[in-house]
């Protein structure tokens, strides 16, 4: 009983010590491809922003009743280019945003702003709780489903 206790805890042992670097390594790949979409998404760089979203994603935003099925990179890019070139001024800045994977999904989630401003308009700031999924794939991590929820305008986001 003892002998196959001690081989239960050291096969245990040994797959969480090599197991780790494993998850380790996906958090970070996760971690910058999420950087990665941000920094493209600000700059108006939607060619690059559209690789990091997969074939059918779905958006629920806060400014639509219904969600959006996104079929492919080539509607994605067509939609939000339409969308930039009516305004003036765009930016999101997340706010310690948390990760976490499981196997090959990510979770992203945290507190943002949103500044916008249409062409000839006042500047107006949103607060969001954003969340995110994403999945693992061959190309790398993918963004499946985007959900912003705003806050009230007075929230403090630290």
């Amino acid at each position: 009983m003892k002998i196959r206790l001690l081989s239960s805890l050291v096969v245990m042992g040994a797959f969480i010590l090599v197991s780790q670097p494993s998850m380790a390594d996906d958090l970070d790949d996760l971690k910058a491809a999420f950087q990665k979409q941000i920094k493209a998404v600000n700059s108006g760089d939607w060619q690059t922003a559209s690789d990091g979203q997969y074939d059918g994603m779905i958006t629920f935003s806060y400014s639509q009743a219904f969600p959006t099925v996104i079929r492919n990179k080539a509607q994605w890019v067509k939609l939000v280019t339409r969308w930039y070139e009516t305004r003036q001024t765009w930016r999101t800045t997340w706010y310690k945003p948390d990760f976490r994977v499981i196997g090959n999904t990510g979770l992203v989630w945290g507190l943002r702003t949103h500044v916008n401003q249409q062409k000839g308009g006042p500047i107006q700031t949103r607060f969001i709780k954003t969340s995110q999924t994403w999945v693992k794939t061959e190309e790398g991590w993918k963004i499946v489903v985007n959900h912003h929820t705003p806050l009230p305008s007075g929230t403090p986001i630290r």
